[in-house]
């Protein structure tokens, strides 16, 4: 997608579906990797301004920055004034003030873990879709038993 953000997800209020809109900046690759910068730069991932190439889980830290807009009802690095300094935290890898907010550890293990982080060679580690979909955050007992308090 590439500029997925809470305003590009839209929610049908009968049956609670999500859909995802505003497909003007996304794009259909079958190597793996795209190579323009896009996006809104709240919820731009650091790859897309740092690496030469990158791929589809930019969009997992997006889907963390919207998690964050979601519990904390602020957009990421609100702190900041203007573009150039939520570029310079993203790249510093500085996380959004209202991270420290969540209440709960679950909610922002989730979060973080879906902002990725880098590895000894440089190369930003997110886990895919699949992946996050197996973690105790998502998972739904009886009776909302691990709903959590968020902020």
């Amino acid at each position: 997608h590439r500029d997925l953000k809470c305003e590009n997800i839209f929610i049908n209020g009968a049956s609670g579906d999500l859909r995802i809109g505003d497909l003007g900046l996304s794009t259909v690759h079958t190597n793996g990797k795209v190579l323009s910068v896009l996006g809104t730069p709240e919820f731009m991932a650091p790859d897309l301004y740092e690496e030469a190439s990158y791929d589809e889980k930019v969009d997992i830290y997006a889907f963390g920055m919207c998690l964050l807009e979601i519990f904390t009802k602020e957009i990421p690095y609100r702190e900041c004034s203007n573009v150039a300094q939520v570029y310079k935290k993203v790249m510093n890898g500085d996380l959004p003030n209202s991270l420290d907010r969540l209440k709960s550890d679950t909610a922002r293990e989730f979060i973080q873990l879906c902002l990725g982080h880098k590895d000894a060679t440089g190369k930003y580690i997110r886990p895919s879709a699949r992946e996050l979909l197996a973690h105790p955050f998502l998972d739904k007992g009886p009776d909302d038993e691990n709903e959590v308090e968020l902020f």
